[in-house]
């Protein structure tokens, strides 16, 4: 299957432009359509679903970390409008039926700030704790989180799968030939994903 995001052409997305792009994208020969959320409100789930439905469209849902969206070293009440921003994420891909929402699900974008090895870690652990009841709320739905992250030696982002675990969440990478890694809880010493520090604050997990 092939998909394109509607940021190819607009942004921010809504009603409007989603109707004028969406037969086109058909025509294409695109099979599925990744629909960002920015600001909920932009644009209606229902609708884009039966738009999508009709024209044979699968649905992917994004999400958008801006500044103010953020899940470590922040107040608590704005961790808990960034969750509730992830629910709500969530709730579109229930109505649009995407399998999953995808996204830098962990600081605003372009965040960056200097950490030692011992700040770095209770930051690992703090967005592990902060992300728990959000994976929670979508596993319930049947709908995976996608955590994007740079890949390791590239300044691009790999996603990463994120799931309840009896020790904390797990991830499979989504790109085939990388191996099962811990996504939020830690990655084993030795594990070449760590080559990725100078891309991101949050990643690599500690070694």
């Amino acid at each position: 299957m092939i998909g394109v995001n509607t940021w190819v052409w607009v942004s921010p997305l809504t009603d409007e432009s989603l109707a004028a792009l969406a037969p086109r994208i058909a025509e294409w020969g695109f099979d599925v359509v990744e629909l960002p959320v920015e600001h909920p409100g932009d644009w209606d789930p229902e609708r884009a679903a039966a738009l999508l439905d009709g024209l044979g469209l699968g649905a992917s849902v994004v999400l958008t970390m801006p500044p103010g969206r953020e899940l470590v070293d922040a107040s608590p009440e704005c961790v808990q409008e960034t969750q509730d921003y992830l629910r709500h994420c969530v709730d579109v891909a229930v109505t649009v039926g995407a399998p999953a929402i995808s996204g830098p699900a962990y600081a605003s974008v372009g965040r960056a700030w200097r950490m030692s090895a011992d700040e770095r870690r209770a930051v690992y652990t703090e967005l592990g704790e902060n992300l728990k009841p959000v994976v929670a709320y979508a596993a319930e739905r049947g709908v995976c989180l996608a955590s994007a992250r740079p890949e390791p030696g590239r300044p691009r982002h790999r996603r990463t799968r994120l799931s309840p675990h009896p020790h904390g969440l797990t991830g499979r990478s989504t790109i085939p030939s990388h191996p099962v890694t811990p996504a939020v809880t830690g990655n084993p010493p030795g594990d070449p994903s760590c080559e990725d520090h100078a891309y991101c604050p949050l990643w690599p997990r500690p070694c």
